[in-house]
């Protein structure tokens, strides 16, 4: 059973990524001598591994963190990105004018609340806001039926009131989710995703060099700091 195939100082060229592979490699084959080989063989074999693999575990745990560090701005980027198109959003709206809707809103709501047909009250206003295509309107209707309001209800109408609540909570999340934001969106989830994966093929490199699972609650390796240092991101 041929031992030469672990990493050797020549092989340094190749990278951290490089050498990694190597070691699979060599494990992959490792394993399928493992039972004919001798006593003496699988001795001399663990300890050549142990022996290659310290020699370039610092080089290996160095390349992940780097690694790791570029997929983590990758989502810190997404994120700016996302707060920044928020940030937008929010100041694009006329706070007076929004209020004075709101308040309106909040009256119209609490009168047709105590009429004998709450629902088709709130169902007219909900059409007339629409009719009107002004987005204060909608939004302020909106934000008040998904509010409070809707509470004061009798029972027998508060079914009827709480779904057009839910309707109008899907409205208000559209209306309030501007194209920038969508796009913002759409690369902050590449990024989580992308990150994510890398994650995980980090941490099978990690138990390969013997560095233990830097998911688990207990573990205290340098792979493990980052990982929490980023979870724990404001």
């Amino acid at each position: 059973m041929d031992m030469s195939r672990y990493p050797s100082r020549s092989t340094a060229r190749l990278g951290w990524r490089g050498i990694v592979n190597k070691i699979k490699e060599s494990d992959k084959e490792f394993n399928k001598y493992w039972s004919i080989a001798s006593d003496m063989e699988k001795s001399k074999g663990l300890e050549k591994r142990k022996n290659q693999v310290a020699r370039y575990k610092s080089v290996i745990i160095e390349g992940m963190l780097k690694e790791h560090r570029s997929y983590a701005k990758d989502v810190q980027r997404a994120e700016e990105l996302m707060r920044l198109a928020q940030k937008e959003e929010i100041n694009s709206w006329d706070t007076s004018k929004l209020a004075g809707e709101m308040d309106l809103a909040s009256k119209r709501i609490d009168r047709a609340l105590k009429t004998e047909d709450p629902v088709t009250r709130i169902n007219d206003m909900v059409k007339e806001a629409d009719q009107s295509k002004d987005k204060y309107k909608i939004r302020a209707l909106a934000e008040e039926l998904t509010g409070e309001g809707k509470q004061m209800a009798e029972f027998r109408d508060r079914a009827d009131i709480n779904w057009l609540s839910k309707v109008q909570d899907k409205k208000l999340r559209a209306i309030r989710t501007s194209d920038r934001m969508k796009s913002a969106q759409e690369v902050a989830n590449q990024a989580y995703d992308n990150y994510e994966a890398k994650k995980g093929d980090l941490c099978s490199i990690s138990e390969l060099i013997g560095e233990g699972d830097p998911l688990h609650p207990l573990a205290t390796n340098d792979l493990s700091r980052v990982f929490k240092e980023f979870n724990n991101r404001a």
